[in-house]
């Protein structure tokens, strides 16, 4: 017998006999934390060629993380490991993260879903619903690019009016053609990986959705690791004066710029702010981008450029349907709370609309990862942000 046949019989015996030893990923990788993920549950790992991503139906059925090089590449999203790994969450309140999970708004506000009636709108106060948190939506079907997830829940707003909903939520991995063909960019030995989440919500209760007792939105949040230079990039529409909603704290220049028809905001893990931009002049997509990661980050959301958009603004007097499409996160410590990554979130919502019995609204959330040279990812940003990524990163040390 040949010594490779020898080897691959001797491989085969081991491995039905459990002798043979597990491959062992980096910390970091995909692989690392599928392997995590598989301790205490069932990933849904969607595949094209060497783009993987992995879902957790046991949370929301929402991306955990992605990867563009297979499952030795890096791991691009951003989750709380640790609970993940100990298999033991809080009561309330977790911080689970995940590249695409999907929440309902708003969180302030006399309409807030955040905030049980009758109790004072403070930090303290503030509670997850679990249909948000740690509860399960049900995998109705996979196929090797898809996976759809289904939920019946009630919620119940700060003044006290409940909205019976059913929620289906589907994501798919997209293959690099469908990508180049989305974006019109060429591949160029880039190194890609893109998924997008397609969430329904239909009034399955026995009354109209009203704005005089509160409307329920669809809320998408990616998040990713913090990277000391990383940059968010928001394009505006030519010659619009979009203005910035600043959440909880003020920032200045050496956080937030803007330059021409786009708005920085240095999203870094280092001090917890959030930033946000209304339903009006809008450009249906926003950016990330590290320098030292060679990797650029770009979502796209359905939107119509009209609607009500219910707002989260931490101020009592915020007009509750005048709220933002667009928000963006940054980590970092503030009193007594933080980091918890650190991590920063890329947010989306969709308008809010009076549905009516039997009536659904839907959202679409799309994210893609680019590895590449300063050259190759350059010339994305230029074709779908009409940015100049050199440029907007000098912008930070003038």
């Amino acid at each position: 017998m040949k010594p490779v046949l020898i080897l691959i019989v001797l491989g085969i015996a081991l491995f039905h006999l459990g002798l043979a030893q597990p491959i062992v990923y980096e910390k970091g990788t995909f692989g690392y934390d599928l392997t995590l993920m598989q301790a205490h549950y069932k990933p849904i790992v969607l595949k094209s060629g060497k783009s993987r991503i992995a879902l957790l139906a046991d949370f929301q059925g929402r991306v955990m993380t992605s990867s563009s090089a297979g499952d030795q590449g890096e791991s691009y999203g951003w989750f709380d490991r640790s609970s993940i790994e100990k298999g033991v969450f809080a009561e309330k309140n977790n911080v689970l993260g995940g590249e695409d999970r999907l929440w309902f708004g708003p969180e302030y506000g006399e309409f807030s879903l955040f905030f049980p009636h009758g109790r004072a709108m403070t930090g303290q106060n503030l509670v997850v619903p679990p249909v948000m948190d740690t509860e399960s939506y049900e995998l109705v079907s996979k196929t090797e690019n898809t996976a759809i997830f289904f939920k019946e829940a009630i919620l119940t707003n700060y003044k006290n009016t409940s909205f019976t909903i059913a929620v289906t939520r589907k994501v798919s991995l997209l293959k690099t053609e469908e990508i180049l063909g989305r974006l019109g960019i060429q591949q160029n030995g880039l190194s890609i990986v893109g998924f997008e989440s397609h969430n329904t919500m239909k009034n399955t209760g026995t009354e109209d959705w009203s704005k005089d007792y509160g409307l329920v939105c669809l809320w998408s949040l990616s998040a990713f690791p913090s990277h000391e230079d990383n940059m968010v990039i928001i394009p505006v529409e030519e010659g619009h004066h979009t203005p910035v909603t600043q959440y909880w704290t003020k920032v200045g220049k050496e956080r937030l710029r803007r330059v021409g028809n786009t708005i920085l905001y240095k999203a870094d893990g280092n001090h917890m702010h959030k930033i946000g931009l209304k339903a009006e002049k809008l450009c249906p997509v926003l950016a990330s981008y590290s320098p030292s990661k060679k990797l650029l980050t770009i979502v796209r959301f359905s939107y119509s450029g009209k609607g009500d958009y219910v707002n989260s603004l931490w101020d009592k007097n915020a007009p509750p349907y005048e709220g933002d499409v667009i928000n963006v996160f940054n980590d970092g410590p503030m009193k007594e709370r933080g980091p918890f990554g650190p991590l920063y979130e890329l947010e989306t919502s969709s308008e809010a609309k009076a549905l009516k019995v039997g009536q659904s609204i839907d959202h679409k959330h799309s994210t893609y990862h680019f590895e590449g040279t300063p050259e190759q990812l350059n010339k994305i940003a230029k074709k779908v942000l009409g940015a100049n990524l050199e440029e907007l990163m000098n912008t930070f040390h003038q």
